[in-house]
């Protein structure tokens, strides 16, 4: 097969890949062949499998290890695949998982990283991701030009859909159902290159935008100032990283609307950086 499994970090994105190039090659594969093939009493765990609803059995992986025509190497990575996404929700088992796909991985993981962002690094790409994860999301671009309140031009939403999807941070099953593949993506801590600069400009303007337009009891904005020691910089930034953790892992679900959440903490009075 020509679907190469290291180039994807995705679980979901390979299988429906693989599964569509596998169908290509054999006409007289379906869901129903492979149930049977399988010896399962129904084909609907695999239909939910491939359109990534479900994580496959060990009867399941092993058919499509079979199908995909995996071979030692290649199956280890597909399991490692699963077990990411399987524990997307650990920080610390996920951080493991990452590490040893950079290692198991053909292709250079960091690099993999910057390319990716360097695309999506536009506050659009973020807004119709996290669209896709609110539970009366319709994959309809003038149901999306419309929920956006027509800030993103319908050509720039099917363009932003097929990026995401070719990057792996969109899955779209069979009947055209999109998903989001992982729970974040966000470009390397301390990334200083002009495509997060851009973003983090280019969300600011957004909330200078929402301060104006939005109802006071549908939005939260803080400022403090403090005298704080920069020695403890690294502290400071554990902290919130910390705290935004907490927050995502204890109110993020399939929603109404999306959010943005934008902290900063920077120096007034220290040396100029360009």
């Amino acid at each position: 097969m020509q679907t190469n499994i290291y180039d994807y970090l995705d679980a979901d994105s390979y299988i429906s890949t693989a599964w569509k190039e596998a169908k290509s090659i054999n006409k007289n594969l379906s869901y129903e062949y492979l149930a049977r093939k399988l010896e399962l009493e129904s084909n609907s765990l695999i239909s939910m499998v491939v359109r990534g609803k479900r994580f496959p059995t060990d009867k399941i992986l092993t058919g499509l290890i079979e199908t995909f025509q995996l071979e030692n190497e290649q199956k280890d990575y597909l399991k490692l695949l699963i077990e990411l996404k399987r524990n997307k929700n650990d920080i610390v088992f996920s951080s493991h998982l990452v590490d040893l796909l950079k290692r198991h991985s053909k292709v250079n993981y960091e690099k993999f990283q910057e390319t990716t962002f360097k695309t999506i690094a536009h506050w659009e790409y973020y807004l119709i991701r996290e669209l896709v994860k609110c539970r009366d999301f319709k994959n309809d671009i003038n149901w999306i030009h419309e929920k956006v309140k027509e800030s993103i031009e319908k050509e720039e939403i099917k363009n932003i859909l097929k990026d995401l999807i070719h990057l792996g941070l969109l899955h779209e099953d069979e009947d055209n159902n999109l998903t989001a593949s992982q729970s974040h993506f966000c470009g390397p801590h301390g990334e200083s290159s002009e495509a997060n600069k851009r973003l983090h400009k280019d969300l600011l303007e957004q909330v200078k935008n929402k301060i104006d337009y939005t109802f006071p009891e549908e939005r939260y904005i803080s400022s403090i100032c403090l005298s704080l020691d920069k020695s403890r910089m690294p502290e400071f930034i554990k902290t919130i990283e910390s705290f935004e953790n907490e927050f995502i892992n204890k109110y993020e679900e399939e929603g109404d609307e999306v959010y943005f959440f934008n902290l900063q903490l920077f120096s007034f009075t220290g040396t100029k950086n360009a």
